[in-house]
């Protein structure tokens, strides 16, 4: 495993505080745990850099504990794939891979990184290079006094000035002495200026270069923080950042307004609500001319301390200068899981370059792809907050996707036979992020293609949707779905699908699907698919089995594949109703009277599933004897699914295999063929039976007790089984110590196992 990747991943394991001082009791312990396979959870993007600037792709995944990364690169848009050696780049194991300084000869590589763990594996979608030369660098003149081109919607004019939302007329220099009171703003007490720190010596990276801006109104990067040498955790606390810890710094995600007099403001978001914000002041670099109160305070089950009611939501400040980099004159945090106030130095980050002008009317946009010749189209109404990312953002398209093999298997289940199809990934890229198209923006896409009667179809989580076409054109298709994503492309010509496709879905996350050629439906005198489906007589009987006793047979079937099984039991019950089918004198409902498959029907379902190592299996008996053989289904994981087949399309119709479905519709429903026939103990029954290894309980992490200051370094937590000891206390001094913790593999907490506070404590005592 390589160090560097646990170690990043770390900060959202098990927090432990130790307490190093005289009578001092040790701190309880916070735990939080996941023993599952990866799962990417945040895709790497596309990239565009200036020659000789850094790249940087990162992927995210949900750690299992003892996880490696590994990045990839090709040279062929995907077509062979090598390993990037740590020796030629020292971040080829790292969630975030850096390019330190890629020339054009490095544009249109792309990266992808493959996730190992103890239980499975994950691979990102591919991500693009793009590189250009840089261009001429116009001299920087004063905020106040430059100027840019207006950037306008297709049918909208440059967008009004703004005026300054500041509380008096002073200028950008116009600021208060470090040696006055600060103003706080409303229900704050003035606190006297300190030493105050430059933002770059805290540890933030550097915005890019202030940008000359017009008088108007625009969407901006702003990022308060506390610098990794105050914080706790070792790293920068972004205070904008609302998960915890709080270390991921946002994108545009605030407002910043410049007057004509160059007079700019900016408002500030406090939106972290576990190291929480309580009293702010001005400084020389920038002016609070507005607090905004209230919003919540919250740490697990702790309750705050009383004298903390609420939290500073948001700061509006003016700022002296256009560098980017600023620090707060004196502040005060509350910490919750600290549970004591700081008086850590705040800094804020605005990146200027990157500010987005704020325009008027609707917004109507054309992106193209030129190395695939992918287009896409977006329109979106006036005041639809996505318009200032949409104007800078640009199109990354693949093809053949990094999953493609996938996909089409996926799309094998509308078709008689494996088609042969072009898979496409398209985003609509702001910067590093990906901008959701979906709700109430417009998309229409137009993608290349050979194939001379396309059929396109959106693939997500093992799912194919197949999409109306708006235009086939010579060598090319055009379609609008809802949003961008993963799409596919077949040749109606070469591949026969299925003429009806029935699918059924519970609340329970199963779903199944019956299909059929038109020729093998029930054979009712002047009723065909369409007709019997409008009358209901296509039914399901999804549920899940909670009799004790079949999941314990259950159970016991599995002895060599698991240790301790925790298993779960699926009905899939394919149903003919008669009850609204004119003339029928039968039961009303019944199982198949005839089998299914001889390449006619096909039958097949999906369970949810939490991760790669779950295993889905067939179990079939009958009522007297219970539950007596177990066969693994070949099922294909989605990313929370387990799609299987339950009569294939090649299955002999005589067969017990394509009479499975009665067996599994009698387990459904508790009958036997037919809902008027009673069960017998030789009746058959089947189910779908989903399993996954019992994690082992461990002991909780144990802080040393009764530690006193003797001057040498001691050890504050102990070596225990099921964990991994990820950042360990070791001091000689006393005082406050965190380590972290992360489960291993297999293991979890047991119940109360883990102390649901923290409880720190502090002392200057030496002895």
């Amino acid at each position: 495993m390589h160090t560097r990747a646990r170690r990043s991943l770390s900060i959202s394991a098990l927090a432990l505080s130790v307490i190093l001082a005289v009578g001092t009791p040790n701190a309880a312990i916070a735990v939080t745990a996941d023993g599952a396979a990866p799962e990417i959870t945040q895709q790497p993007l596309s990239v565009s850099v200036t020659e000789g600037m850094p790249a940087s792709f990162s992927v995210g995944f949900d750690d299992s504990g003892d996880t490696s990364v590994q990045w990839e690169s090709s040279a062929d848009q995907g077509t062979l794939w090598t390993q990037i050696e740590p020796s030629d780049n020292e971040t080829a194991d790292d969630p975030t891979l850096v390019v330190p300084a890629p020339t054009v000869s490095d544009d249109g590589i792309q990266f992808r990184a493959r996730v190992e763990g103890a239980a499975g594996s994950a691979t990102s979608e591919a991500a693009t290079l793009s590189v250009g030369l840089p261009e001429a660098v116009p001299e920087q003149e004063p905020l106040a006094s430059g100027t840019v081109d207006d950037v306008t919607a297709e049918d909208g004019g440059p967008a009004d000035s703004a005026p300054s939302s500041a509380g008096d007329d002073s200028g950008p220099g116009d600021f208060p002495d470090p040696g006055d009171d600060a103003a706080t703003g409303p229900g704050q007490e003035t606190a006297p200026f300190g030493e105050l720190r430059g933002a770059g010596a805290a540890g933030m990276p550097a915005p890019a270069s202030a940008a000359r801006l017009a008088p108007g109104i625009y969407t901006a990067t702003v990022n308060p923080f506390v610098a990794a040498a105050d914080a706790p955790i070792g790293v920068n606390v972004y205070m904008a950042d609302a998960s915890f810890p709080p270390v991921n710094p946002q994108k545009l995600n605030a407002t910043l307004r410049v007057a004509a007099d160059g007079t700019t403001e900016v408002d500030v978001p406090f939106t972290q609500e576990i190291f929480t914000l309580q009293q702010i002041s001005s400084s020389d670099e920038l002016r609070i001319t507005n607090i905004e109160r209230g919003g919540s305070i919250a740490w697990a089950n702790l309750q705050p301390d009383p004298r903390y009611p609420d939290r500073i939501v948001n700061v509006t400040a003016e700022l002296a200068h256009s560098g980017g980099e600023y620090t707060f004159g004196p502040a005060v945090q509350y910490p919750v899981p600290l549970a004591t106030e700081k008086t850590w130095a705040i800094h804020l980050s605005v990146d200027f370059a990157g500010a987005v002008r704020q325009l008027s009317g609707d917004f109507t946009q054309t992106y193209e792809h030129t190395a695939t010749g992918a287009e896409v189209t977006v329109s979106a109404e006036e005041g639809d907050g996505r318009i200032p990312r949409l104007t800078e953002a640009k199109l990354g398209a693949t093809t053949p996707t990094p999953d493609h093999e996938a996909i089409t298997r996926t799309l094998a289940r509308d078709f008689l036979s494996e088609p042969t199809a072009q898979s496409w990934r398209l985003d609509l890229l702001a910067g590093e992020e990906s901008i959701d198209l979906s709700g109430d923006i417009a998309t229409r896409v137009t993608l290349p293609t050979d194939v001379e009667s396309p059929v396109v179809f959106a693939i997500e989580g093992g799912k194919a949707t197949r999409l109306e076409t708006e235009a086939i054109a010579e060598a090319s298709v055009t379609f609008a779905p809802d949003g961008l994503g993963t799409f596919a492309i077949v040749d109606a010509e070469a591949s026969v699908p299925w003429a009806h496709t029935k699918t059924f879905e519970s609340d329970l996350g199963t779903t199944m699907t019956y299909r059929t050629t038109g020729e093998a439906d029930w054979d009712f005198p002047g009723m065909d698919f369409e007709s019997l489906d409008s009358l209901g007589a296509y039914y399901s009987f999804l549920g899940e089995e909670t009799s004790a006793a079949r999941t314990s047979e259950a159970a016991a079937l599995l002895h060599e594949a698991f240790e301790d099984p925790d298993v779960r039991l699926f009905t899939f019950g394919l149903d003919l109703s008669y009850e609204n089918v004119p003339g029928a004198t039968v039961a009303k409902h019944s199982s198949w009277q005839y089998p299914l498959g001889g390449g006619l029907t096909s039958l097949s379902g999906s369970v949810p599933v939490s991760g790669d190592a779950d295993r889905v299996y067939l179990v079939r008996g009958t009522v007297g004897s219970g539950l007596t053989s177990v066969e693994p289904l070949g099922a294909g994981s989605g990313s929370r699914s387990a799609a299987f087949t339950i009569v294939g399309v090649d299955t002999d119709a005589e067969s017990p295999a394509a009479m499975v479905q009665v067996a599994l519709w009698n387990a459904a429903t508790g009958k036997d063929g037919d809902i008027d026939s009673a069960q017998t103990s030789g009746t058959e029954i089947a189910y779908v039976l989903v399993a996954s290894e019992k994690p082992k309980p461990i002991a909780k992490p144990q802080a040393v007790t009764a530690l006193r200051y003797t001057g040498l370094p001691q050890h504050g937590v102990l070596d225990g089984e099921g964990y991994e000891l990820s950042v360990r206390p070791v001091a000689a001094d006393a005082g406050s110590y965190v380590a972290r913790a992360t489960l291993l593999p297999g293991s979890c907490g047991t119940t109360g196992a883990w102390p649901r506070s923290i409880s720190l404590g502090r002392s200057r005592r030496r002895h």
